[in-house]
């Protein structure tokens, strides 16, 4: 079992590049690649082996971890991850996990008080709504941002959109920039921009109310915000960020229920050497994952062209906790006292095993995904919307 295990890249690809062409919402479309991602990435998890032959743990002895039969490869148990400690970001999008994106496994709820929330909107983390509710509500204390006057009087369908802003009223050019964002289609920065040049325009139909009807009418900005915001070239820049994948999963609970161990003497000296054997659990608590993926250009050693390649910028594994304890040897006291100063030692070996096979999985991934980009340039681009000329050399 591997990342890819079952999946055809290039058909991936081109789903995409049709999505885009039937003017499908390209973030749907992210959101549940990725999804699909994080699915083989946690089936793979409990399945991967973290072979423990005979590793010296210091004082003359060497360890063995199999499975409980004493013939299978260590594996993990069960991998648990919550929701909300999950965080990707693909091709220059928001987090595609962000609480403000109601899905089929967030149920939307109906608030028709959201003074009521007080503790949901403790609990809620901070955004860029944050910033804006103060802007509005500086703009409403002055008497620029009135429902029923400018446009102003939307209100976001989203509770969770709606308790961020106080339940202030918006104009159909916020509201339609608000509806970008939670998609996903558009950035902080340009969402506090769209803001404060609406504020802006609020505040100067009432120092001058007779330019009010000499403004454009809102729908042709909102399509312009629209047209442009929808672009794969909007989500995604390399000039600016070369980063098509940001990963990061944390909180990880792994357990390893029940293996059998094999403590002897590192240099055998006779048949009665003393040898220890039993079984141990192990369990692993916050652990983290981090991976950030970049795409670069570089010359074909074939074509001798220039094609794109994906490349893993940065890889991070972080065990915090790892407990490992050691049953039914017959002779714990002795075993306890081989072994109670190397389980610092015992960790390291688990941790650095699990690093490396999930590490390896990333490359072997990239390699397969490369040679798919390798043969398929022209797709890769257009689905990014970029020219090779925006990528700089790996």
């Amino acid at each position: 079992l591997t990342f890819l295990n079952g999946v055809n890249v290039q058909d991936i690809f081109e789903e995409g590049l049709s999505t885009l062409s039937k003017g499908g919402d390209f973030v749907i479309f992210l959101k549940e690649k990725s999804e699909q991602f994080l699915d083989h990435i946690m089936a793979y998890l409990p399945r991967m082996h973290i072979p423990i032959e005979r590793k010296d743990v210091g004082e003359g002895w060497v360890l063995t971890c199999r499975g409980a039969n004493h013939k299978d490869p260590l594996q993990l148990s069960s991998v648990q991850l919550k929701r909300e400690n999950l965080a990707c970001r693909v091709l220059g999008s928001g987090n595609l996990f962000s609480p403000f994106h109601v899905t089929a496994e967030t149920p939307r709820k109906d608030f028709d008080d959201d003074t009521s929330n007080e503790r949901d909107d403790e609990m809620r983390p901070k955004s860029i709504l944050d910033n804006i509710r103060e802007l509005l509500l500086n703009a409403q204390k002055y008497g620029c941002w009135v429902e029923g006057h400018g446009g102003v009087g939307m209100v976001p369908l989203n509770p969770s959109i709606r308790r961020a802003l106080g339940g202030l009223p918006v104009s159909a050019i916020l509201y339609s920039a608000i509806e970008l964002w939670e998609d996903m289609q558009m950035d902080d920065d340009e969402l506090m921009e769209i803001a404060i040049r609406d504020v802006s325009y609020q505040i100067k139909l009432h120092n001058d109310e007779k330019h009010r009807n000499s403004i454009p009418s809102t729908p042709l900005r909102k399509a312009k915000i629209s047209e442009e915001s929808r672009s794969p070239r909007r989500l995604f820049n390399p000039r600016k960020d070369p980063t098509v994948l940001c990963l990061k999963l944390t909180g990880l609970t792994c357990r390893l229920d029940t293996f059998s161990f094999r403590v002897e003497p590192k240099e055998p000296i006779s048949q009665y050497d003393p040898v220890f054997e039993g079984t141990g659990s192990l369990a692993i608590e916050d652990a983290s994952i981090n991976v950030t993926i970049e795409c670069l250009k570089k010359k074909d050693v074939v074509s001798k062209s220039l094609v794109p390649i994906f490349v893993l910028k940065e890889y991070d594994f972080e065990l915090e906790s790892i407990d490992l304890s050691f049953q039914e040897t017959g002779f714990d006291w002795v075993l306890n006292y081989a072994i109670v100063g190397f389980r610092e030692i015992i960790s390291d070996l688990v941790a650095q095993n699990m690093k490396e096979g999930v590490r390896y999985q990333i490359c072997n991934s990239l390699d397969k995904l490369n040679e798919v980009a390798r043969n398929n340039a022209d797709v890769i681009l257009k689905l990014l919307g970029i020219h090779i000329e925006d990528l700089e050399l790996e």
